[in-house]
């Protein structure tokens, strides 16, 4: 019977689910499908490993087999389905490394390895990898019997190939070719006994792929697997490491993979940005980042840095909470934050007000300087004071923005007691001033300057003599004012009608803000009824 002929019958044992078929697949197809191999994997223990792959691949889809004797053009289907090679015409090529052919030890072993995974050999028959010394049963003494009489056939098969193609190979690649073999014969002679050993390998899973590695970290493989993600707080040796991922926290943090040491919680180290997903092994951090695996080396020191603080919203009011979580210790009753200093009980911002404005170390503040009995903005510096300047019937409010500072003076009021304002800005030197709005109604109470957003944030009484009630504003460097939407923000609830908005910070276009609705009547202290968080967009 031609082999062509043993191999199509195999290959109908073997998609009728008859081990024996398959392994006569295996034998018959091995040295080709090794030589495709060859053409994308120079390294022969890897080489081997990639055989494997493609062995369990195809007896996990042998059903989709072809009935018409292709089943060598299938398996190199499998190969590049895998990612590895690509077909040739180069005939030449083709035919000098068919030279490099696969030992019927090693190739026995491949198959035992390709049974376990398959399930066809129970794992205790198969011990650290070698080949058993014996194997029992009528099916050990096929798989014996047809082992030696088919390689027989193959390498006959082959040899007479290589004869064949001999003559057609220029002289130049022929040498070429017996030149290679000679340094890789030497290479072999040369390598100790130790190589003989098995490589050491990791088996990482990582999201929806896991990788084989090398003990350099290279990959050996990576297949396509069911999504598996790790928790996002693991905790190694004298470290616990963090993944952060949860909404809650800043975007521009979010995806970043930091650990934190256990003796030193308020300082922390990043490992990198934009992880998907990481384990800690032995003495590694893999993680995968766009797609491929990363390893780093645990006692690498990456740069020690102190938490910051964001804010972090809960049902009754807003928290100050760093990059993991957590809120500052409760003897930390204040913390200055983006020019704002907020009032803390366990983390819980209580209040918020402007902190001390200082430039080029001179401080700046409102006050009564010369007893007028309207605000105006003052300087100190070395013991020294003065007056900035002063505008209409007094400044309400100003903030330091770039190297400008901005204010709201108060100056006008109509038969009605409605108030009117306009914004200015001034160099802290006093050196240039500058009108930047036109007039608006109401009183500027309280400005903020967001770095992120390059805006000022203020909080707006539009009618201060006759209600408490207050809104907030965004304003833009060059004096655009916009009023933030809030009327559904505010709907739902019954108030006083001097109820108003109190600026707490800003992540980019969410404005956050405590709406308080207060009992008030003009002229006295507002009492503060009850509080609610509110988020506004800007």
């Amino acid at each position: 019977m031609e082999n062509e002929e043993i191999l199509e019958q195999a290959v109908n044992q073997a998609r009728m689910g008859l081990p024996e078929g398959f392994e006569t697949v295996y034998i018959l197809t091995y040295q080709e499908i090794y030589q495709a191999v060859l053409e994308s994997e120079q390294e022969e223990d890897q080489a081997e490993q990639l055989l494997e792959m493609v062995y369990v691949t195809a007896y996990n889809k042998i059903k989709e087999a072809p009935h018409d004797g292709n089943i060598v053009e299938w398996l190199k289907e499998i190969l590049y389905g895998l990612g590895y090679g690509e077909e040739t015409n180069q005939q030449e090529e083709l035919e000098y490394e068919i030279v490099r052919t696969l030992s019927e030890e090693k190739a026995a072993t491949i198959f035992l390895k390709i049974e376990e995974q398959v399930g066809i050999l129970p794992k205790d028959e198969l011990t650290d990898g070698e080949l058993p010394e014996s194997e029992s049963g009528d099916r050990s003494f096929f798989k014996i019997f047809i082992s030696v009489i088919l390689s027989a056939a193959v390498v006959a098969v082959v040899s007479l190939g290589l004869w064949k193609h001999k003559s057609s190979v220029p002289f130049s690649a022929h040498k070429r070719g017996q030149e290679r073999i000679l340094k890789e014969e030497t290479q072999r002679e040369n390598e100790s006994e130790e190589a003989t050993e098995e490589n050491y390998t990791v088996t990482v899973h990582l999201a929806d792929q896991v990788f084989i590695l090398n003990e350099e970290g290279k990959i050996l493989s990576s297949k396509r697997e069911n999504e598996r993600y790790h928790e996002a707080i693991q905790t190694s040796n004298r470290f616990t490491y963090y993944l952060l991922k949860e909404e809650n926290i800043p975007e521009i943090v979010r995806g970043k993979l930091i650990r934190v040491y256990e003796n030193d919680p308020e300082e922390y180290e990043t490992i990198d940005d934009n992880v998907r997903d990481y384990t800690v092994q032995d003495d590694y951090i893999y993680y995968v980042k766009d797609g491929m695996i990363e390893r780093r080396d645990t006692s690498v020191n990456y740069g020690k840095r102190k938490f910051s603080y964001h804010l972090n919203m809960q049902e009754e009011g807003f928290y100050l909470a760093n990059e993991i979580g957590n809120y500052p210790e409760s003897t930390v009753t204040s913390i200055q934050m983006n020019d704002m200093e907020y009032t803390l009980e366990n983390g819980y911002i209580v209040s918020v007000k402007e902190a001390k404005c200082q430039y080029d170390g001179i401080i700046y503040s409102l006050a009564d300087e010369d007893g007028d009995g309207r605000k105006e903005l003052c300087w100190q510096s070395d013991g020294d004071t003065g007056v900035l300047v002063k505008e209409g019937f007094g400044i309400d409010s100003f903030c330091l923005a770039e190297d400008w500072i901005y204010y709201s003076a108060f100056e006008e009021s109509d038969p009605d007691s409605r108030r009117y304002s306009r914004i200015y800005r001034i160099r802290p030197d006093g050196s240039a001033q500058e009108l930047i709005t036109d007039t608006f109604q109401g009183n500027l109470t309280h400005m903020y300057y967001s770095n992120e957003n390059k805006k000022i944030y203020a909080e707006i009484m539009p009618d201060s003599f006759h209600s408490y009630y207050g809104r907030l504003v965004s304003i833009s460097l060059n004096g655009d004012i916009h009023v933030l939407e809030d009327e559904s923000q505010r709907a739902g609830y019954q108030t006083t009608g001097n109820d108003m908005l109190k600026f707490v910070g800003a992540e980019g276009n969410q404005i956050y803000c405590y709406w308080y609705d207060c009992q008030w009547v003009s002229g006295d202290q507002a009492e503060i009824m009850w509080t609610k968080p509110l988020v506004l967009y800007d």
